[in-house]
């Protein structure tokens, strides 16, 4: 907002109707696109690892899904953790990313997901 145009009291050129401001181009195009309600959330969790070994911590990268009232965490591999981030800033389904991930782990979830949104 200019400060020149902000009206000062006892202004009489100035139009009391308020001007609707809009977001810029660049705020719109940096947003993420949401998933649809209902269908869960997941999101990237990087910690240390708990064991050093030989006296150095790891880094490790996890993806944590929420649907109903669980909360499931699952160890992503350093080559596909850019992938995975990728498809969560596009708002991809909870389904698609574990699909992605493509583990043990991962495969297990994705059938607790099914029935979830299959019982929903």
């Amino acid at each position: 907002m200019i400060l020149s145009k902000i009206p000062l009291l006892g202004d009489t050129d100035v139009p009391l109707t308020s001007t609707k401001i809009s977001p810029s181009k660049e705020e719109t195009e940096n947003k993420r696109p949401r998933r649809r309600r209902g269908e869960g959330s997941g999101y990237l969790i990087t910690t240390y690892s708990q064991q050093a070994k030989y006296g150095r911590k790891y880094l490790q990268t996890f993806y944590q899904v929420e649907f109903g009232k669980r909360k499931r965490s699952i160890y992503l591999a350093s080559e596909k953790v850019d992938r995975i981030r990728e498809l969560d800033r596009m708002g991809k389904p909870i389904g698609e990313i574990l699909e992605a991930i493509d583990s043990p782990k991962a495969r297990e979830v994705l059938a607790e997901y099914r029935d979830f949104l299959k019982n929903k």
